[in-house]
């Protein structure tokens, strides 16, 4: 993987439950899970959400966009939903310091918060946004290798 320095509390999240599957609703991806097809490898996930909003841009060049890693100031895809919504880690720039949280369902949802904090309130479904739903659980999927 390339040098991105990622967020803390994402990295401690992801080292401490692994790549796996919140409450059946949304996979969690990992720097150093498994490649291929059914592999929730980070990489993976950054190579999908560019190609797919990529292709997007093409077909509504008038649409509202973000830009997606690897663009300059790109947003970095952490998760994805079972219905293909995405959401990324928005990395600081010129007029902010922190880290925040953007959620892709069809509109563009911000959240100014870190990713534990965002997961915190999804989970309690204290956000404007149905992220995920129900009682909270957590199914790992695969371990992670290191390569």
């Amino acid at each position: 993987m390339c040098n991105i320095t990622l967020p803390a509390d994402y990295k401690e999240f992801v080292s401490a439950y692994g790549p796996g599957c919140i409450n059946d609703q949304v996979y969690l991806f990992h720097p150093r899970a498994a490649r291929g097809d059914h592999g929730l490898r980070l990489e993976s996930l950054w190579g999908q959400a560019s190609y797919s909003y990529g292709e997007l841009a093409q077909s509504d060049p008038h649409s509202h966009r973000h830009p997606i890693h690897p663009e300059e100031g790109g947003y970095f895809a952490v998760a994805r939903s079972i219905s293909g919504n995405h959401i990324f880690l928005v990395p600081p720039d010129e007029n902010r310091r922190q880290w925040q949280v953007a959620v892709e369902m069809g509109a563009w949802f911000i959240f100014d918060m870190t990713f534990a904090e965002f997961l915190w309130a999804a989970l309690r479904e204290e956000l404007d946004v149905p992220v995920i739903q129900g009682e909270p659980s957590f199914e790992q999927i695969e371990g992670i290798g290191f390569e």
